[in-house]
């Protein structure tokens, strides 16, 4: 009898486990037919709406859990493929997402430089800025490639190649393609492009003489980021102590502050730090918030700077501003500096500090 009982009790748990694999089996089919991931993969495919197609595609790099990856992957190659361009530019940037594929991703990426979209190309050359790594040996096989993108005839492909160079720091190492390219576009551009290709000219400290004309034609534009990157890139051609001259007093004399702080760089640049911390500390004891947090952030990098002289300028600015608790540590380090001038400067500073907290 008590065998018996041990016999139906053992019947009774083995049907229990198979009951439980079976449902656990419906259970796995049932996620897998309608998990986010395979909705994903479905409304990738071509016949819905583009943009039901490019979220999809996003999606499936971002939003799938590790387990599943590797059922995204394939959807993803097949996207690179797409006759849909934005469909292709879409995966391009969800292809950047797979370093665990990256023998496979690499060629991809790279045969997209080639591709008949601006926008794909465009787009490959960003991800591949973030998935390869400077210095890296496979780096150095896409210079050729960003160097031959430099002569693109869509901007945007010009600009994001110019980026990607200056990601490898390679700027400066292929200046004699990057700088005519990116002179034509301040030549020919305008708004944001302009804006951008004079700013890695001005990096560079490589503005070509002959685009002097052209910046001389933006002095007087009514967009104040165009004039202040004009006159900036005026003053690093080296033009006449003079004319340079002028030229910082208008941006001084500017109701606009982002002139009036860019002036300030320049005075930085020629040496003249006190006169620059004077106007930074004007511009941020203003009532625009943004604007003061960026002066004080400049005034922050002049406190951890090279010379004595702009530092103690930069912490009296800083104690004004109501920022003493920030410069104490550089005074401290200061007071006990070898010149005695900055040793007696420091040293004042911070006995007036301490005078002015004991007072009740």
């Amino acid at each position: 009898m008590r065998r018996k009982f041990r016999g139906i009790r053992l019947a009774t748990m083995l049907f229990a486990v198979a009951v439980c694999a079976v449902f656990f089996g419906v259970c796995v089919q049932v996620y897998r037919a309608s998990s986010p991931v395979a909705r994903w993969i479905r409304e990738s495919r071509p016949g819905n709406p583009q943009y039901v197609r490019l979220q999809a595609v996003s999606n499936l790099t971002y939003a799938v859990p590790r387990p599943e990856l590797e059922a995204a992957f394939p959807v993803l190659l097949a996207a690179a493929k797409d006759t849909d361009p934005m469909v292709r530019a879409q995966a391009a940037m969800a292809l950047r997402g797979r370093p665990d594929h990256f023998a496979e991703v690499l060629p991809i990426l790279r045969d997209m430089l080639k591709d008949s979209s601006p926008k794909v190309r465009e787009h490959a050359i960003l991800s591949l800025e973030l998935f390869v790594k400077p210095g890296s040996p496979e780096s150095l096989t896409l210079l050729p490639n960003l160097v031959a993108a430099l002569d693109d005839p869509n901007t945007a492909v010009r600009l994001e190649a110019c980026r990607a160079l200056f990601v490898y720091g390679r700027l400066q190492t292929e200046a004699r393609r990057v700088v005519p390219a990116m002179a034509r576009i301040v030549r020919e551009e305008t708004g944001t492009y302009r804006l951008d290709a004079l700013g890695y000219l001005s990096r560079m400290k490589s503005v070509p003489k002959d685009l002097e004309p052209t910046l001389r034609g933006l002095l007087n534009v009514s967009d104040a980021n165009e004039r202040i990157m004009a006159r900036q890139a005026l003053i690093q051609l080296g033009i006449p102590d003079q004319e340079r001259d002028a030229i910082i007093q208008a941006m001084l004399a500017s109701s606009t502050h982002n002139e009036r702080l860019a002036a300030a760089g320049s005075l930085i640049e020629l040496g003249k730090p006190e006169l620059a911390i004077s106007t930074i500390r004007d511009v941020a004891g203003g009532t625009d918030k943004g604007t003061r947090v960026r002066s004080l952030k400049w005034l922050d990098r002049l406190l951890d700077g090279p010379g004595s002289t702009e530092r103690l300028a930069a912490a009296e600015a800083l104690i004004q501003l109501g920022n003493a608790d920030t410069v104490i540590p550089t005074l401290m380090e200061m007071a006990g500096a070898v010149d005695k001038g900055t040793r007696d400067r420091a040293q004042r500073l911070l006995d007036s500090l301490k005078r002015d907290r004991q007072e009740p």
